[in-house]
């Protein structure tokens, strides 16, 4: 069984990692990377740059750790990289990128310094057999898929999408053309999460990406949006063209979704939005929602079109249901006179010819 061993080493020896879901916006296959790739200056950079970045909140970690000193309340976790005598960041990549800000500037103390320069981290040592990413997986599927430290919800549908194509390239193999049950069996039991949760993670993720992957200017802000869209299946499904067994999006289907819920002058801007054209898509027509695309409607007026017509044809289903009930009045209801056989054949005709017109007119089907 793997074991997290202490053991103490110096911030040059740290590597950031470039496959952590949190700094990027599409998982790379851990497997992909050499090592010689990952400890070169260049790779180092770019994550510290992009670790930088304002919504990662570094500054704020600097600063911390500038005034409090380091205090390794949650260890990092880390991986011998073979060949390099040096350590891969698997938990902590924040506070290691921190860490070697501050020892790079020069408006820091030497005694600050100093004090980062021995860090106790936690090295994954494995027993023979055991299986490396799987154990990795299960680690950060712990704390941050389905544990109490839980990452926002495009890191964790990337983690997610990354540890279901692993467990597929080692049970299925090749590409991934649909969900195998077995897979998502497998993915289910290391994460610790439901197969239903993980079907919708991965679909949103699929999207993501295949937006991302044809140029369009898809960014984390939208991603609530999407879990919106896989959730409405129906719709997803015979409007927006994604089948959600597949991860794929076929026909126009990523146009229409750049159109409603990317793009800078798209349709859907919050969940309020969402709701508009979810109720456009069940209570109207998909002509009309083609219309809200392409601007020659706005989907207030389309909404209100709906409404009308469905006042129009209940107007229209009440005539319709007197004039069945008349018509099944048996002849036995007439036991004293013609009369009343006279009266129900006169509303019929008042029906048909008076108001069946007007209810035709009403819904446009008079031409």
């Amino acid at each position: 069984m793997a074991e997290l061993v202490e053991i103490v080493v110096t911030p040059d020896q740290l590597l950031l990692d470039p496959n952590n879901p949190r700094l990027f916006d599409r998982p790379i296959e851990r497997a992909a990377i050499a090592s010689e790739l990952i400890d070169c200056e260049e790779t180092q950079s770019r994550l510290l740059t992009e670790i930088g970045r304002a919504k990662h909140g570094l500054d704020d970690l600097v600063y911390s750790i500038q005034a409090q000193g380091f205090v390794n309340l949650d260890t990092l976790l880390v991986k011998p990289l073979h060949g390099t005598g040096k350590f891969l960041v698997l938990e902590g990549n924040r506070r290691t990128a921190a860490i070697k800000t501050l020892l790079a500037s020069a408006d820091v103390s030497q005694d600050s310094k100093d004090s980062l320069r021995n860090l106790a981290v936690k090295e994954l040592k494995l027993t023979a057999g055991e299986d490396e990413e799987e154990e990795i997986q299960k680690i950060i599927s712990m704390r941050h898929l389905s544990g109490p430290r839980q990452w926002s919800p495009i890191a964790r549908a990337s983690a997610i999408y990354q540890n279901y194509m692993l467990q597929h390239k080692k049970l299925v193999g090749g590409p991934m053309n649909i969900f195998t049950d077995r897979v998502l069996a497998r993915t289910s039991q290391i994460i610790g999460m439901q197969k239903p949760q993980l079907k919708h993670a991965m679909g949103v993720f699929a999207i993501y990406q295949e937006l991302a992957d044809s140029g369009f200017p898809v960014k984390a802000e939208h991603f609530s949006l999407l879990e919106l869209l896989v959730k409405a299946r129906a719709m997803a499904s015979e409007y927006f063209r994604f089948n959600s067994e597949q991860l794929r999006t076929y026909d126009d289907g990523l146009e229409k979704i750049n159109d409603f819920f990317i793009d800078e002058n798209r349709i859907v801007k919050n969940p309020q939005d969402f709701n508009k054209v979810k109720s456009v898509f069940s209570r109207g027509t998909t002509e009309e929602l083609d219309f809200i695309r392409l601007g020659a409607k706005r989907i207030d007026n389309v909404i209100r079109d709906i409404n009308d017509r469905k006042k129009d044809s209940s107007f229209a289903d009440t005539l319709k249901n007197v004039r069945d009930t008349l018509e099944k009045l048996p002849v036995s209801a007439f036991r004293d006179t013609d009369r009343e056989a006279m009266a129900v054949m006169s509303l019929k005709r008042l029906i048909d010819k008076k108001f069946v017109p007007i209810a035709q007119q009403q819904l446009g089907l008079d031409d």
